[in-house]
């Protein structure tokens, strides 16, 4: 299903491209490298971005690209790691927000479709309908009491938003799914519009229970005969 290209036009200007260098000896960089590549979207016109949170673990230096060719620094304002979600901080590049929606409203088989960067200033979209609103546990970071999945697939860089077929952003695309076909999963838009107001006042959801992680790696041995 092809991306409608007048709604395309009207959200680009609050997507974004997001270069980010890493710290010298973080922790993430083995798995995730010292510089990657990432998308966003703008949720408050006072310079917030929405993104995924791995883009930004360990961030050293985050640097923005907008649709008009200009770039800008930014840093990171809260974090939360059990949705996946990081939003950043922009001062004085004159965003432009986008529209918010809801993924409550969605329901299966409803078109979506998604943006993200593949440069400084360019963008690709997709669309597809949606699979599945439910539940979705990773091996790591993800817990979330309702993902989106749908069949709009991920058309550039992480983190870029995902709109219902009003031009309202419903969620953050995050992750390519494994399966027959192409399906990637977003994070709906409520993880952070239920905790805005927490996110930014304390860069954090801190009045949620904590969970207790245990981290394993299991590897096979073959057993000698006697």
């Amino acid at each position: 299903m092809d991306a409608p290209l007048d709604l395309i036009q009207d959200v680009l200007p609050g997507t974004v491209a997001l270069a980010v260098r890493v710290r010298e000896g973080h922790r993430s960089v083995p798995i995730l490298g010292e510089e990657r590549m990432g998308s966003g979207g703008v949720v408050d016109p006072r310079g917030y971005i929405l993104t995924v949170n791995y883009l930004v673990l360990g961030a050293g230096e985050i640097t923005v690209g907008l649709t008009d060719g200009r770039t800008a620094a930014a840093g990171v304002a809260a974090q939360d790691y059990d949705s996946g979600l990081a939003l950043l901080r922009v001062e004085g590049a004159g965003l432009s927000a986008l529209r918010m929606g809801s993924s409550v409203d969605l329901t299966l088989g409803d078109p979506v479709f998604a943006v993200g960067s593949t440069g400084r200033a360019e963008r690709r979209g997709s669309g597809g309908l949606v699979t599945y609103l439910g539940e979705f546990d990773a091996e790591w970071e993800y817990m979330l009491d309702r993902a989106i999945v749908s069949t709009a697939e991920n058309p550039g860089y992480g983190g870029g938003p995902l709109f219902d077929n009003r031009g309202l952003m419903v969620g953050i695309v995050s992750l390519t799914l494994e399966g027959i076909g192409q399906a990637s999963l977003a994070i709906p838009v409520e993880a952070y519009r239920l905790h805005r107001l927490e996110l930014l006042e304390h860069g954090g959801i801190v009045s949620r229970p904590h969970r207790a992680w245990l981290g394993c790696y299991v590897q096979s041995q073959r057993r000698l005969a006697a």
